[in-house]
């Protein structure tokens, strides 16, 4: 009798003991989901707001001289006697006017013209605009509204190209281009970081932009050297100045777009 009633109570005892642990792990889970699916949509919708503000944002053109432009005005700076030839200072990525404050003093003799290049320093940052090609038309147009009817263009780096594609466009302004640390085809370009894919990452690059810090802007910039360079709070201010779509766009120009040829007359 005991033999035989042992195992019922052991079967018995086992079901009610198995059955409540199916509900308890669906409740479990259940409630995992209940905190998963909120926190990820709102992570989701904290992310797509922040790529629409960063992609959205935009500036106007501040400064002392401002040359109008339909569809992004241009700050200007000039020095020395306004008779005298003319050279025009182009800076390149992420600079402004200011990268070119050491060389003024060689330059005292001259008709000194720097601009800021669309969505760099003061001038104009819109959404779009920042082709070489378009570039280099707004510089013509300045120069055309600044009286300047030939000059020598000085570009360095992204501004060479600028300066390149208005010798192209403009062969009666440009009597002479001086590149300076311009690569010979705008796709050229040395490797890619884990940094620059994230950059070109939609919603992870408005991200890295809108928690940018100081140090971080340093660490990118100290790539353009091999050698260890102390970044000078200047060009960090400058690149803090610029717009996503300023800094975006234009670097993305700079590596992707096609090939640049100097004109053969001024090669010579």
């Amino acid at each position: 009798m005991d033999e035989t009633t042992t195992p019922q109570n052991k079967g018995t005892h086992s079901r009610p003991d198995a059955a409540p642990n199916v509900p308890r792990r669906r409740r479990a889970r259940t409630r995992r989901w209940r905190i998963t699916l909120p926190t990820a949509g709102t992570l989701a919708l904290l992310l797509t707001g922040n790529t629409v503000s960063v992609l959205s944002q935009t500036a106007g053109a501040t400064g002392d001289q401002i040359v109008r432009i339909p569809g992004g005005d241009l700050h200007v700076v000039q020095d020395g006697p306004p008779d005298a030839p003319t050279v025009v200072l182009l800076h390149g990525l992420g600079g402004s006017t200011a990268w070119w404050d050491p060389v003024l003093p060689a330059l005292r003799n001259l008709h000194v013209v720097r601009v800021d290049l669309l969505g760099h320093g003061r001038s104009a940052k819109p959404a779009d605009g920042y082709g070489m090609a378009e570039q280099a038309r707004r510089i013509a147009a300045a120069l055309d509204q600044l009286g300047v009817h030939r000059a020598t263009v000085v570009g360095h780096s992204t501004g060479g190209a600028v300066a390149t594609a208005l010798a192209e466009q403009r062969r009666s302004l440009v009597s002479a281009i001086a590149l300076v640390d311009t690569g010979p085809r705008l796709d050229a370009y040395i490797g890619d970081s884990f940094a620059a894919h994230l950059m070109s990452t939609p919603v992870v690059a408005e991200l890295i932009w809108r928690l940018r810090t100081d140090g971080t802007i340093r660490a990118a910039l100290s790539s353009a050297f091999t050698r260890d360079v102390k970044i000078p709070d200047r060009i960090v201010a400058d690149v803090r100045g610029m717009t996503y779509p300023a800094r975006f766009t234009c670097g993305r120009v700079r590596i992707m777009t096609g090939n640049a040829k100097v004109p053969s007359e001024l090669g010579r």
